[in-house]
């Protein structure tokens, strides 16, 4: 359970520590205290049966408001979202003036690689000098926000969730004396997409950060924490914030939903007070900050991630093929080939196949302009050509495989890509593949499927490597295919270099100058244009959001696709579908995403 404590009406200086009724103390602190001051502090604290929790001041007495701010579901540790709690465990660490002491926390109070938020209550214990000490994720820029301000000769506390990067953190001391850490932990976050209702899903790091607001003398007021960008439109129960306070003068701060108490936090004037909470908010992912004083409060919120209250089911995995094993030496062989592999993508319950079949070409001595074709991707060796004709040829034995072993419909996307000379001697222009993409490989292809089967044509359209880097050729390669054929386009490109940021603008740039309103208008035409975007790692399906809301919403997603089988890649299919599916969610509220295909063939 989650408990905000302010402390007032000290006798001494002193700790105080919260745990579960009938059992044994721990040494975890959950908050500081001194005579004549107010303070707050946030607690995790893991309940018994009895529901009830026992307090101990280490000096005198204090008095101690108690606020049940929210609560966590346990879970296994194989779940991802999933708090796990455990006994308080200290973990002490000791970090020089001015410097930063990475901490290894894998194999430590139940903390694996796989986790990836730790909850724990730090302490700098009486230190030498006044300063602060940011806890964060190791590899990660050190956040410009502190986890716990102290003074001069006196202990501090504060909860801190902290990202962990394969079980490690971070501690950076801004002070200019050493100073010994003490991490209490008392839970963690499991890493990972999740799908179960109740769950947390954290966000990859570089998080989204609110615009940071004012807030005047004994007023309130409301921060819109970026619905429709950082959080999802609907099903939101709760979000994991962390809010710096800083008052110009001695006050104090409540952080609430609208409609809800919040426990008030003592705030000195000048000093940033971090508060960590996991905060029920309203619909539309407001939160109240009202402020109890003279003098002004500055907020500024960082959001860590967001518990949903819908559980997702990702749909069973297609699989997807490169046209690797013809080798275009003998018909009759490939056209065996592909028919097996038709069959067994068909039993194996595929309903999207892409079949990857590589760049367009006009490259002898197979091939020239007059009888142009496809240079096979994925060949290990010397590159294989095959002309439109033999390409035909060969798919539609692949289709008429899968039609033998089918017991569904389902639909056949026949992928080409933005690669080779579109200028030049050996040219090959865009509006001619295009044209040649639709006329002489889809409208054959539709024409030969068998009944149950759907051919649409795809393109792998993104900026670099081994692609063509003009924006302007991509459109007119899909300018001239959807005016040489009726079948459908399915874009199956990555967003190469698009921004990652939750609020990037439409004038936003991607690599070599794309931008994201470009890359929509590619992946936009009405229902002729679907996109089956490459979600190989947790940022790609946030460019894909930020591509969608460049257009206001309205793309056509056919799935996510994945590459996990092959290369193993980072997302496994059903994680990279659970991935996309939450970017999407925070442009439109109930996304439709029918399928995840992995190219395993």
């Amino acid at each position: 359970m989650q408990l905000t404590l302010a402390t007032s009406a000290a006798d001494a200086t002193g700790a105080l520590t919260v745990w579960a009724s009938g059992t044994s103390r721990p040494h975890t602190v959950a908050a500081q205290y001194a005579p004549k001051t107010h303070a707050g502090s946030t607690a995790i604290v893991r309940l018994g049966r009895s529901g009830r929790v026992a307090l101990h001041a280490s000096r005198g007495a204090v008095h101690v408001d108690i606020t049940v701010t929210g609560w966590f579901s346990g879970g296994p540790a194989t779940t991802a979202g999933a708090f796990v709690a455990s006994a308080p465990r200290r973990i002490t660490a000791h970090v020089p003036a001015h410097g930063t002491t990475g901490l290894q926390l894998a194999g430590r109070a139940g903390i694996t690689s796989r986790t990836g938020l730790v909850a724990a209550s730090l302490t700098v214990a009486g230190p030498a000098r006044s300063g602060a000490v940011a806890a964060y994720e190791s590899g990660q820029d050190r956040p410009s926000r502190p986890t716990v301000q102290f003074t001069a000769h006196r202990s501090a506390t504060q909860l801190a969730l902290v990202r962990l990067a394969g079980g490690h953190l971070s501690l950076h001391n801004g002070s200019a004396a050493r100073v010994t850490v003490e991490l209490d932990v008392v839970g963690h976050i499991v890493a990972g997409q999740v799908t179960a209702a109740g769950g947390l899903q954290l966000y990859a790091p570089g998080r989204p950060t609110t615009t940071p607001v004012t807030v005047g003398a004994s007023t309130a007021r409301t921060i819109h924490l970026g619905s429709g960008t950082f959080l999802p439109l609907a099903h939101l129960r709760a979000v994991l914030v962390t809010a710096t306070l800083t008052a110009t003068r001695d006050s104090a701060a409540t952080l609430s939903s609208p409609g809800r108490r919040g426990t008030s936090v003592p705030l000195a004037a000048g000093r940033p007070t971090t508060v960590t909470a996991l905060a029920a908010v309203s619909g539309a992912g407001a939160l109240v900050v009202r402020h109890a004083g003279s003098g002004t409060l500055h907020v500024a919120v960082e959001i860590a991630g967001y518990v949903a209250d819908r559980t997702l089911a990702p749909p069973a995995v297609s699989r997807s093929r490169y046209l690797s094993d013809v080798d275009g030496l003998d018909a009759a062989s490939d056209a065996a080939t592909m028919n097996a592999d038709g069959c067994a993508d068909a039993t194996a319950g595929s309903r999207l196949v892409l079949l990857d079949v590589g760049a367009q070409s006009v490259t002898g001595p197979q091939l020239s302009a007059a009888d142009p074709g496809v240079a096979l991707a994925e060949h290990t060796g010397p590159t294989v050509r095959l002309t439109y004709a033999q390409l035909v040829d060969a798919i539609s034995a692949y289709l008429t495989g899968f039609a033998r072993c089918a017991d569904r419909p389902a639909t056949i996307a026949v992928g080409t890509n933005n690669s080779g000379a579109f200028t030049g001697p050996t040219a090959y222009p865009a509006p001619a593949r295009g044209t040649a993409w639709g006329a002489d490989v889809v409208n054959p292809l539709r024409a030969a499927a068998p009944s149950g089967l759907t051919v649409v044509g795809a393109v792998d359209l993104e900026a670099g490597g081994d692609f063509d880097t003009v924006e302007a050729n991509a459109q007119q390669w899909e300018t001239a295919y959807l005016a040489a054929t009726p079948a459908r386009l399915i874009n199956n490109g990555s967003a190469n270099g698009c921004p990652t940021s939750w609020a990037a603008a439409a004038t936003a740039t991607c690599a070599h100058g794309w931008t994201l309103a470009q890359y929509y208008a590619l992946s936009h035409s009405g229902s002729r244009i679907e996109v089956l975007p490459q979600s190989y790692t947790v940022l790609q399906p946030v460019q894909w959001a930020a591509i969608d809301r460049a257009g206001g919403g309205r793309l056509i997603f056919a799935g996510a696709l994945t590459e996990h089988a092959v290369d193993g890649e980072t997302l496994t299919p059903a994680d990279a579908w659970t991935a996309l599916r939450h970017a999407l969610s925070t442009v439109v509220a109930a996304p439709s995403l029918p399928a995840v295909t992995d190219l395993g063939g």
